[in-house]
């Protein structure tokens, strides 16, 4: 797998990172193994933008135990609120959001940003 800067922030990643939507679509397991599988074909960046819990909970358990071989795209402003996704800039509800995030993924970092738009 071919890698390239990720713009200004040092890191290396891999030129197709992996989109972490949909994977609550699918059973728990199937999306683990997913992501795994993708990890040992040299993909290493994940876009963590949904909120949902179940989506969060996979990514964690795909990445335990190897969380230093995936970067993670997070997303500052995409929150879950009443059952459903909703973008926002209140830091009352972003600043809970991204603890979330954080717990679910079993990490106490994310190594890139994104702050979400508001149109």
């Amino acid at each position: 797998m071919e890698k390239r800067a990720l713009g200004k922030t040092g890191l290396l990643v891999s030129e197709i990172g992996f989109g972490g939507e949909w994977l609550e679509r699918h059973p728990e397991e199937e999306s683990v193994e997913l992501m795994r599988y993708a990890g040992e074909q040299g993909i290493n960046i994940i876009d963590c933008w949904m909120p949902d819990p179940k989506s969060r909970d996979i990514i964690g358990r795909a990445m335990a135990g190897n969380r230093q071989n995936w970067y993670v795209q997070g997303h500052l402003g995409s929150t879950w609120q009443n059952g459903q996704y909703v973008r926002t800039r209140q830091m009352k509800y972003v600043k809970p959001a991204f603890e979330d995030l954080l717990g679910r993924l079993q990490t106490d970092y994310i190594d890139a940003r994104v702050i979400i738009g508001l149109s």
